[in-house]
């Protein structure tokens, strides 16, 4: 109470906090209770504060370029903004904007000769 005197805070019983002559509002305890373990952790740098960015390539390889069709359908899928609702699957979406469909276990072998 000693420093909120110093800073020229006034607290009345049941109120919410007036600002001071500065215009500074004093925090309450109600913002404490809502910090979060994450919270905490990004301010002392423990945790970024941003999240981590997917890979918009993940799933394509050298081979999918190769063939024009395939390559047109590769790079509409890599464009297409991502759905919020549903996860960005590269297979099944090639798959379905191509008229051959991919094989299974052949997304990360080597080109086709």
């Amino acid at each position: 109470m000693a420093r909120a005197q110093e800073l020229n805070f006034r607290f009345i019983a049941g109120q919410r906090p007036l600002p001071n002559n500065k215009g500074h509002i004093p925090t309450t305890m109600e913002w404490a209770r809502k910090l979060t373990k994450d919270d905490v952790g990004i301010v002392t740098g423990k945790i970024p504060y941003s999240e981590k960015v997917p890979d918009v390539d993940e799933g394509f390889v050298q081979a999918d370029l190769k063939d024009p069709q395939r390559a047109e359908a590769v790079y509409k899928v890599i464009r297409a903004p991502p759905s919020p609702r549903h996860s960005r699957n590269a297979r099944s979406a090639i798959s379905s904007a191509t008229s051959r469909p991919m094989m299974p276990g052949t997304c990360n072998s080597s080109p086709d000769t």
